[in-house]
């Protein structure tokens, strides 16, 4: 007696067939991917879904140029990613918002990355420092912003 298989193929780099649309299906139930905002066929990988592939033991590396900025936000998750900004790495510390603030650059990365030569601030003995309060969005109150410091400093453990 055969047991029925479920089949996938191989379609140059991805997985199509019953399998991979199981896969999908699964994954977006867990909320460990979901779809990229505006985008109907584009998927994102979530946080929590870091987290899962991480405990089943499939590494999906976070380190790419603009997935983590130099102060712990995750560039690709921000809605001017790819729009008006392609990463705080990628611009070298000129992020979208240093325009509106009036800055040239994010003081955050002019301390890490240029002033002392770091990769991020997760490498530096006063995370998180001063300039990571004083870098407030004002349409945040303080306990938001409290928050978004902590897991920024989060991020920064992680990776």
């Amino acid at each position: 007696m055969h047991s029925k298989k479920m089949t996938g193929r191989k379609c140059y780099d991805h997985l199509g067939g019953k399998l991979g649309a199981e896969l999908l299906g699964f994954y977006l139930s867990q909320g460990w991917i979901e779809l990229d905002e505006g985008k109907s066929t584009v998927y994102v990988i979530t946080e929590k879904g870091y987290d899962g592939f991480k405990k089943i033991g499939l590494k999906i590396d976070r380190d790419n140029e603009n997935d983590l900025a130099c102060c712990g936000c995750i560039c690709d998750g921000c809605k001017e990613f790819k729009k008006s900004c392609d990463g705080c790495n990628t611009v070298k510390g000129k992020p979208v918002w240093t325009t509106y603030a009036g800055l040239d650059k994010c003081p955050l990365y002019l301390c890490c990355v240029e002033t002392k030569g770091l990769k991020n601030c997760g490498q530096c003995e006063k995370l998180p420092c001063e300039i990571f309060y004083q870098c407030i969005d004002p349409a945040m109150t303080k306990e938001q912003h409290e928050k978004t410091v902590q897991e920024r400093v989060e991020n920064l453990k992680k990776y």
